[in-house]
């Protein structure tokens, strides 16, 4: 443990930086969420949050992640509090149409019937997707964190380097500010 006695620093308060602080710390490790805004004035939480593979690689890993993170969001559906419930819908294209990209992992899957589509498309498929009210769930990912004994410190970071001897580790889920934070123009959220 370096400077506060914290395993772990998390900078960014979204969706992203929220669910990883939840799982460090729900593994045992002192963790600590900093961000310059609370989770409520982040990107995530104006997000439109359907569960889908979007502009991803379908390589082994994120194939595997995205199964992983689809069996978590069916799960949470579970629970109110979450913010996560599963919806039924229909996907449909004005040109003959191929599955969406992640789409053969949703349960319910099949292919609509002409008849069963809107005047003018042409294809279509229905499935059911996890559908997440972002506010209610970064909430939700605040109040497990706090649970599991982590903090959440709204004090912004100028740089990364300011930030590394705050504990041993430390984790950027900064998203759009990671160029800024780190002063690499290569890097990209």
């Amino acid at each position: 443990m370096i400077g506060t006695g914290l395993d772990v620093l998390v900078l960014g308060a979204g969706v992203i930086g929220l669910t990883t602080a939840v799982q460090l710390a729900e593994s045992g490790l002192r963790v600590e969420v900093r961000t310059a805004v609370p989770p409520e004035l982040t990107t995530s939480a104006a997000a439109g949050a359907i569960w889908g593979l979007y502009h991803v690689r379908r390589e082994e890993s994120v194939v595997r992640w995205s199964r992983e993170t689809l069996q978590t969001l069916i799960k949470l559906a579970d629970e109110p509090a979450s913010g996560v419930r599963l919806v039924r819908g229909m996907e449909a294209s004005r040109t003959p149409a191929v599955l969406l990209d992640g789409t053969d992992m949703l349960p319910g899957l099949r292919r609509c019937a002409q008849s069963e589509l809107p005047p003018g498309f042409a294809a279509g498929f229905e499935y059911t997707a996890p559908l997440v009210d972002m506010p209610t769930y970064l909430r939700y990912l605040t109040e497990r964190l706090q649970a599991a004994g982590g903090r959440l410190r709204v004090a912004p970071v100028s740089r990364l380097d300011a930030a590394e001897h705050e504990a041993a580790a430390l984790v950027n889920c900064t998203g759009i500010r990671a160029r800024e934070l780190s002063g690499d123009e290569a890097v990209y959220p």
